[in-house]
């Protein structure tokens, strides 16, 4: 298997979508200043949550446009509150923990 560590991905950029919404999710108004208070993830009992901050630790990213826009479509649907879809650019940085061993 190819070490990534190798691999020139630093420096290379990734475009995603995030699908937003102003709906409470039961957060503190302490964070709500916090963009990604706005964050809508989908549902699954796996997202990381983190107690202190009453916040979610990892977020559902989309690659592909229509697949959030289907999402926020079904959020609005269901929950009534509207959403908006947000293309994102992710900038790849140096490696700050792998798990590559020789």
């Amino acid at each position: 298997m190819k070490n990534l560590l190798t691999t020139p991905l630093t420096d290379k950029k990734l475009k995603a979508y995030l699908v937003i919404s102003d709906w409470d999710h039961g957060l503190a108004d302490k964070i709500k200043d916090n963009p990604w208070s706005y964050v809508i993830n989908e549902a699954s009992m796996n997202h990381h949550w983190d107690e202190k901050t009453k916040q979610y630790l990892s977020y559902t990213l989309y690659n592909d446009l229509d697949t959030a826009r289907d999402y926020a479509e079904f959020w609005t649907g269901n929950c009534g509150s509207i959403t908006e879809v947000k293309e994102v650019e992710i900038s790849i940085k140096n490696t700050v923990f792998s798990t590559y061993e020789e």
